[in-house]
């Protein structure tokens, strides 16, 4: 009878309810998810850089985009679509593209490449290159200390380390 189907669907129902909710929820969350990732190739061919995270790109083949990333502590330098190329941070303006991957620091390497302050913060005149994950210390030329805003050496005179500034 009509009355025994409505209870057993009910019954059935109320138990699955939970599960039924969740695969809504999580079909809606993985929707949203999906597009709005979704990269338009602005051309059939070319590199171009995500709007949000600095270090990621697109390459796109035929107007389809494949997701790229660059080696930690590099970022896309989207100077020319032609060109794959990634770069050091002083290298390239990121714009309002500032997000970055996690870092894959090791001892001695914040990130796995870049160039960084001596790890000893009395050590002015010489810096840590990292390639890799691998660290390379690297004297400044005489006269001249490491500049971590400008990832370069320079006078001190002309740096922010004023400990550095004797």
């Amino acid at each position: 009878s009509t009355s025994t189907w409505t209870h057993i669907f009910t019954n059935w129902l109320s138990s699955n309810m939970f599960t039924i909710l969740a695969a809504i929820i999580s079909l809606t969350i993985f929707n949203g998810v999906s597009s709005q990732q979704a990269f338009r190739c602005p051309n059939k061919n070319g590199f171009y850089p995500d709007p949000v995270q600095c270090d990621l790109y697109y390459h796109c083949v035929g107007g389809e985009a494949e997701e790229k990333l660059c080696p930690d502590g590099l970022v896309f330098d989207d100077g020319n679509p032609s060109h794959e190329r990634c770069d050091t941070t002083v290298n390239v303006d990121c714009e309002d593209r500032d997000q970055l991957q996690e870092p894959k620091s090791t001892e001695g390497c914040p990130r796995a490449n870049g160039f960084f302050r001596h790890p000893d913060s009395e050590v002015c005149d010489k810096f840590v290159n990292c390639i890799d994950g691998v660290p390379n210390e690297m004297p400044c030329p005489p006269g001249l200390i490491y500049d971590d805003e400008a990832s370069t050496c320079a006078w001190p005179s002309e740096t922010t380390r004023k400990m550095c500034a004797t």
